[in-house]
């Protein structure tokens, strides 16, 4: 018996020290890949440094589930007082601040971007809001939710909140600006696709690529969108394979559907927890990563799949697979993204690695590979 607390002592002693690398590996990590993208070859410093951006964003949130974990495993009590709320929701916050800050001025830097640091505050403050802080807020709720609690669904409603306005802050500082187009050779070709595929919008925006080089196309729920660089790097033929992309995305409403299954997914877990038997309350730590994790990789395969549905039907219509291929190689060579990553990186990304929509375009098409590798190697 004298010996009893001597593992329990050290149990809790290891947790703590877990906690701690757990908070400081997104420091850790981006102070890692700062150094790596700044000491590589500058012809491929860019594609180092957002290689590895591309792996923060599985970081950041493997970091909430096992910090909510770790405090479940030492039964702390985040509701015993507000200094225990305060100290289960604030480090994280911090830690992924801070990365993001590091993140921000070394996107500056190596990207040759035009940011302020007064864009880079905005820029890491709602990065962290969302999804960091809407995380906690989720895992802060499930935790009321556990304990039979209903008020827990305010609390995950609001982060739900968090996270979209988040969303739509962070890319308002990234400086997305959707100006409507009223004429205009992209304006008529937009509305031409859209009545021969069937799909009803109403305005065509175009956004400045501004002082974050934005290079990107959005599909909305009324319209479509593309920054105003898309004609340096696109015929034609192949600008007409992105606007029906976008156009497919409207016409199926990706965007509402996405919502609704992570919603439900979220309803589903609440109800789950509302019920939890209390013999199952010894893996409670499994139920926290099945609560944080199941509706982001879900929300993240759902989006994918959109993807993959919206190259198909754009392909399908304008019958140019070679375009299609070529169109979004050239996105790639011009925002130096990079053409692959590992498979567990990608589960974290709303879009498929270039590598895989290629591959699933030619498969459909039937396009040889060696003509995939030619038209592949032209946009380099």
């Amino acid at each position: 018996m004298a010996h009893g607390p001597m593992p329990i002592a050290l149990s809790v002693a290891a947790l703590r020290a877990g906690s701690a690398l757990i908070l400081a590996s997104p420091i850790a990590s981006t102070i890692w890949a700062r150094y790596s993208a700044l000491h590589a070859d500058p012809t491929t410093a860019a594609q180092s440094w957002l290689s590895s951006r591309r792996t923060a964003r599985a970081v950041r949130l493997i970091v909430i589930v096992l910090w909510w974990m770790a405090w479940d495993l030492q039964n702390a009590d985040f509701f015993a007082s507000p200094t225990q709320l305060l100290l289960f929701s604030l480090p994280p916050i911090l830690s992924v601040g801070i990365a993001q800050s590091i993140a921000y001025f070394t996107s500056r830097r190596v990207l040759r971007l035009k940011w302020r640091p007064s864009d880079i505050v905005r820029l890491t403050f709602w990065s962290t809001a969302s999804p960091t802080a809407a995380l906690l807020g989720a895992a802060i709720g499930a935790e009321a939710i556990y304990r039979g609690w209903w008020q827990g669904s305010f609390v995950l409603a609001l982060s739900g909140v968090v996270a979209f306005a988040g969303s739509v802050r962070l890319r308002s500082a990234e400086g997305l600006q959707f100006r409507p187009l009223r004429f205009g050779k992209l304006h008529g070709r937009a509305f031409l696709l859209s009545r021969k595929m069937s799909v009803q919008i109403e305005k065509v925006y175009i956004v400045p690529a501004g002082k974050g080089h934005l290079t990107n196309a959005y599909g909305l729920g009324r319209g479509i969108a593309l920054t105003d660089n898309y004609g340096e790097f696109t015929n034609k033929s192949q600008l007409d394979f992105v606007i029906g992309h976008e156009l497919i995305h409207v016409k199926q409403h990706h965007g509402r559907k996405r919502l609704g299954i992570v919603l439900a997914l979220f309803l589903l877990l609440t109800l789950i927890s509302f019920n939890l038997p209390p013999s199952l309350w010894r893996f409670r730590p499994l139920v926290d990563l099945l609560f944080l994790l199941a509706p982001s990789l879900t929300s993240y395969f759902v989006s994918r799949r959109f993807e993959y549905e919206a190259d198909r039907g754009s392909v399908e219509f304008t019958a140019d697979p070679a375009a299609a291929i070529q169109a979004l190689a050239n996105l790639h060579r011009m925002t130096d993204t990079p053409i692959d990553c590992g498979r567990i990186v990608e589960l974290f990304q709303t879009h498929p690695a270039l590598l895989h929509r290629v591959s699933a375009i030619a498969s459909v098409c039937r396009v040889p590979s060696d003509r995939v590798e030619e038209l592949l190697e032209r946009s380099r």
